[in-house]
């Protein structure tokens, strides 16, 4: 019996696939500007992957995959705005804030959410 390639779930463990999804993923949003406003074109990332490395992930699975790195990647960039260089340590990624001020960037953060709904 033939076993379906892309069932089951999809595992990011694995540093190196992680990685090379990121670098297919920048490799072809930069080919192509139009891209970047919309979503990533996931069936072009699939087959790089397949061809690639034999890896096969679906669609939706990297879908998902590239919308959880994004919004990720908002609220650090927002975190480290708001933080600045001061309290920012780029070679640990870390933040250095004592837990008032923890505290009260939370509070803000919950008040706009609130605010938001």
């Amino acid at each position: 019996m033939k076993k379906k390639a892309d069932s089951g779930r999809a595992c990011w463990r694995n540093v190196y696939v992680a990685k090379l999804f990121l670098i297919l993923c920048l490799e072809i949003v930069g080919k192509n500007c139009s891209y970047r406003k919309s979503s990533v074109p996931c069936e072009d990332i699939s087959l790089a992957l397949k061809n690639k490395r034999s890896i096969y992930f679906r669609v939706s699975q990297l879908k998902i995959r590239w919308r959880n790195k994004k919004l990720r990647y908002k609220a650090c960039s927002k975190l480290v705005s708001v933080v600045g260089n001061t309290y920012y340590d780029p070679i640990v990624s870390k933040v250095n804030w004592r837990e008032q001020q923890w505290e009260e960037y939370l509070k803000v953060r919950l008040l706009l959410l609130v605010i938001k709904l």
